[in-house]
């Protein structure tokens, strides 16, 4: 068990005051085979009580060494230049368009630089300049060195707007750089000047240009392809492989006490973690990449509702999506083989599930790494869609988060993890096998067929709830039948006293779908459950707590985070306290909880949503150790309001929802009125 300290130490130079950066992208480092997850600078010192070991952050170089720009009164008096990665448009930040969602220690730069990939000039107005034609000469040059070694050279065509390009292999926040542009007629003098700073950029998925989509994919897949140690050899300490977060997301989500990274109001501070472990891993192997995230609210509201319809599921980025024989009813025991939703195509094709052969107290069923209580026995990553009412997140579900949480930041956090992002596990994982509710149908059990399908598509969510209560226990060492995966058999064991608890919580939980009156209904589901074939409809990967084994899981939870950095921006919320009490205060669903056999309040129950709580350490695979920084870590570390906290070594492209402006549900709107909002209270206090 490691402790994180985080550096409190903030520099002052001549021009602005600026807090020391460092590379907070959860990096991991290596430590006598000790895996480490670190974050940069926060401005307040936070200390995790888990260990005697203090792992405090080195110092970084002064940002007294950078060459700050004067700021003109009037835009006649420079030229107004920024650069730009070759291939995009201008980030929001930087535009002569003006943009009010910004990150506040921007303001101290003219210019970005994205790692080792090649940016671009880009002049605004040349009002000091009466040249047309001609080109300027650049030079961006490190504030590390004094040496010429340290600076690339370039020209920009000012008739055409055309650039050469500089590309510098550089660390978010560690380098920074000068900018000197020359007159066509005197490339010594210059004439204007300014200072940017390294950083990562997250563009939404489909603004990628198709060789950085390529990229992408390419580079994402190799974390399939490698385990941890052929990763490290090949690519440095802070390669993982995809198998070491799959481990991480299922010790965390399936224990049998409590989710912890779910179900509670540590689920974005938790989600940000992996994230941004997976994306530095990513730039182990390539370090031009950035993770992007995927806004599906565009394709809601373009009225491609479903996932396979979006640009996320096509054979160029995660694979397309296998449709069922009878896609109204989805994949069916009567029609569709078990194995036949597996990733038909892309780099992902016939992705296989991977076996559980690290935690044997979380080993069940066939023995895949699967929550405890799926019977998939599927061996591929499974996408059981199927056609039901549900769509895509829409504006309206990212406006209410936006509007309706502000009261409370925590509540902001625990209502992410609903609609404004749950249906996109729920379209793509559903469920395999509703038909083995037909006999129940038929006998009068259930009161229609659209009945028994809404039944189904919360039917393993019951099951991980009697899981969690200690009602089933998922059998174990279950026998594949590989040559009909249908056929295997596998199932839940119950306690005799738990049968009648069984059968009267599945009467109430389903009261307008089932017969209720039928004397024996009790006994029957009970039955169902414990001794027939409740086991046998399958949740898909995409819903269950393994569910970053498919590839797809990585660019969701980033749209989360960009929505949590404009409520930030416009002012954050009216109560930005986190939960300590999970008796009288809500932290967690499973505040009481299975612990030994005995459900109480037990104190670590809510682990993971609290302010301090880490993640629970899946290298040592022990409950009651934990891992990497805390929640109130990992929020300060995100939040841009000050310049003093923000350290991310990434930014996100922008925020704007222009495809929201047509509906009522216009998100960049609703952000200008909290920002008016939270701009008279301050006054007001």
């Amino acid at each position: 068990l490691m402790e994180f300290g985080i550096n409190q130490e903030k520099i002052q130079s001549d021009a602005i005051k600026q807090p020391e950066r460092r590379n907070l992208g959860l990096l991991l480092t290596s430590c006598g085979g000790v895996l480490i997850l670190f974050l940069l600078i926060l401005k307040n010192a936070e200390t995790v009580h888990n260990s005697n070991t203090n792992n405090n952050l080195s110092s970084l170089p002064s940002s007294s060494k950078l060459s700050l720009s004067s700021t003109p009164t009037a835009p006649s008096e420079k030229i107004v230049f920024t650069l730009k990665r070759q291939g995009y448009d201008v980030l929001d930040y930087f535009s002569k368009v003006s943009t009010e969602s910004t990150y506040e220690f921007l303001e101290s730069y003219d210019a970005i630089v994205e790692p080792s990939a090649p940016m671009v000039l880009h002049v605004y107005a040349d009002e000091k300049s009466t040249a047309t034609s001609g080109v300027y000469h650049f030079k961006v040059c490190s504030t590390e060195s004094d040496s010429a070694s340290h600076c690339q050279k370039g020209t920009y065509n000012i008739a055409t707007g055309d650039s050469s390009s500089v590309n510098f292999a550089c660390t978010p926040y560690e380098s920074t750089y000068s900018i000197d542009l020359y007159e066509p007629s005197n490339s010594e003098e210059s004439v204007a000047s300014g200072t940017a700073v390294c950083l990562y950029v997250r563009r939404e998925l489909r603004a990628l240009s198709a060789t950085d989509l390529e990229t992408f994919i390419d580079t994402a897949h190799v974390l399939w392809e490698l385990t941890d140690e052929e990763g490290k050899a090949r690519y440095g300490s802070n390669f993982h492989s995809n198998s070491f977060l799959l481990q991480f997301h299922q010790f965390n989500a399936a224990q049998q006490d409590s989710d912890h990274i779910h179900d509670g109001v540590g689920f974005l501070m938790q989600h940000i973690k992996f994230t941004n472990i997976f994306e530095a891993s990513l730039q182990a192997v390539n370090p031009s990449v950035s993770l992007p995230y995927w806004d599906f609210t565009i394709d809601q509201e373009a009225g491609n509702e479903k996932p396979y319809q979006t640009v996320a599921f096509t054979a160029a980025t995660f694979g397309t999506i296998s449709m069922p024989a009878d896609y109204s009813n989805g994949f069916l025991f009567s029609s569709d083989p078990v194995e036949s939703a597996a990733i038909p195509d892309g780099k992902w094709a016939g992705l296989e599930a991977e076996f559980n052969t690290k935690y044997e107290d979380l080993k069940y069923g066939y023995g895949y790494m699967r929550a405890p209580w799926s019977m998939n026995p599927s061996p591929y990553i499974s996408r059981y869609t199927k056609d039901t009412s549900s769509t895509l997140p829409s504006c309206k579900n990212h406006y209410d988060l936006l509007h309706d949480y502000g009261d409370s930041m925590t509540n902001f956090f625990f209502m992410a993890s609903f609609s404004p992002h749950a249906t996109v596990h729920g379209l793509v994982g559903s469920m395999y096998g509703c038909d083995v509710l037909d006999d129940l149908l038929d006998a009068g059990y259930i009161v229609d067929q659209s009945k028994a399908n809404k039944m189904c598509s919360g039917w393993p969510f019951v099951m991980k709830g009697f899981y969690r209560e200690g009602y089933i226990t998922p059998k174990k060492g279950c026998e594949l039948n590989i040559t009909d995966y249908r056929s295997s058999n596998c199932g839940y064991d119950c306690d005799a006293s738990s049968m009648d608890t069984i059968g009267s919580y599945i009467l109430r939980k389903y009261a307008d779908e089932l017969n209720t009156t039928k004397e024996d209904a009790a006994d029957v589901w009970a039955a169902f459950v414990c001794s027939g074939d409740g086991y046998r409809i399958y949740p898909g990967d995409h819903i269950e707590s393994a569910s970053p084994a498919d590839p797809s899981f990585w660019v969701v939870h980033p749209t989360l985070e960009r929505l949590l950095q404009a409520r930030l921006m416009v002012g954050g919320f009216d109560d930005e306290t986190w939960p300590s009490d999970p008796v009288t205060e809500f932290v967690c669903s499973g505040a009481s909880c299975l612990q030994d056999g005995v459900k109480d309040y037990h104190a670590t129950c809510c682990d993971g949503h609290f302010a301090d709580s880490q993640l629970l350490n899946a290298i040592t695979g022990q409950r009651f150790e934990y891992y990497g920084p805390t929640n109130r870590a990992v929020l300060t570390a995100t939040d841009p309001r000050s310049a003093h906290h923000y350290s991310m070594p990434y930014i996100y492209d922008s925020f704007s929802w222009s495809h929201c402006k047509s509906s009522k549900y216009d998100i960049e709107g609703l952000l200008t009125t909290l920002r008016a909002y939270y701009k008279v209270r301050k006054a007001a206090t």
